[in-house]
């Protein structure tokens, strides 16, 4: 990867939050949904809530595109510093406000959050922290968020392929909001969705006493349901055997990471250009399934 600021890369998913039998109209409360929050963000610059009695604030920073927007997420952190007084030296505890970068492409349900281990510990930590604060923004418009790792599928089929036998493979995918027409999964999900109201669905197959068969690339279905969760749609687990004994693997701890130009304050405009292109190809770079952004804006 090149120099520059270093992004995980998610998918988001709006899930109502009570029964909405029909999907288009499903389609339509989310986009509205989307929008208004946008909408407010950047119009007031700001948006803040408390988590855990610490503030959360998620500010505007610029719009790369219609569809892509760059935003600086801080959470507060209370920190000792000692000064002194005039009987010697004393405590004093202040608020800090410690940010990452965020970058959200609204159009393929994109997020690329910067990688600052002074800001979060490590990057899981930072999107439970993202989460829980777009939950409470999301909870007033009648959704629910989640947000997905992607990952290169090749990652799944290189634990299939090197021989080691397999006795475990579960993929869970989220119910189709964005992947309208991909292959057949994404109509299956559909029509599971409009019997059941279910937001996600589970795939699993085991044998706890022998290997399991018919794990290969050649499999469509199963090519087809890792390619969906791989891209964002969901998560997959594998249990294989090791030297060690039997172990499992999880997609969530392989996340796609890119680096991006250092993005800050820029003195002019073809520095600016530089970024929004660059930001707009590391975009491109993680998306597996959705077109591609145009990068003229």
């Amino acid at each position: 990867m090149k120099a520059g600021r270093t992004f995980a890369a998610y998918r988001y998913f709006l899930i109502p939050s009570e029964q909405i039998s029909i999907y288009d109209t499903a389609k339509e409360k989310r986009r509205e949904a989307v929008e208004k929050f946008f909408y407010r963000a950047i119009n007031e610059k700001k948006v803040s809530f408390d988590i855990d009695d610490r503030k959360q604030v998620l500010a505007f920073e610029r719009e790369i595109t219609n569809t892509v927007l760059l935003f600086k997420f801080g959470s507060e952190k209370h920190e000792t510093k000692y000064r002194e007084s005039e009987t010697g030296i004393e405590s004093v505890v202040e608020a800090n406000l410690p940010f990452v970068y965020l970058i959200f492409d609204i159009e393929r349900q994109l997020l690329l959050l910067e990688v600052n281990t002074s800001v979060f510990k490590n990057v899981m930590q930072g999107q439970n922290k993202i989460q829980k604060w777009f939950e409470q923004a999301f909870f007033q418009y009648g959704f629910e968020i989640i947000f997905e790792e992607i990952i290169d599928e090749n990652t799944f089929w290189k634990y299939v392929e090197d021989g080691s036998a397999i006795y475990d493979v579960t993929i869970t995918l989220n119910s189709p909001n964005l992947f309208t027409g991909f292959i057949e999964i994404g109509n299956a999900l559909k029509k599971i969705r409009a019997v059941y109201n279910n937001t996600q669905t589970t795939l699993s197959v085991s044998n706890k006493n022998a290997p399991l068969t018919g794990i290969q690339k050649e499999n469509e279905e199963l090519s087809a349901a890792v390619k969906y969760a791989s891209a964002g749609g969901g998560e997959w687990a594998l249990t294989k055997r090791t030297r060690s004994g039997k172990r499992t693997y999880r997609s969530r701890n392989k996340i796609k990471k890119v680096n991006v130009i250092p993005v800050s304050v820029l003195p002019n405009k073809e520095d600016l250009e530089e970024l929004d292109k660059d930001i707009l190809e590391a975009l491109d770079s993680v998306e597996t399934i959705m077109p591609k952004q145009k990068t003229e804006g």
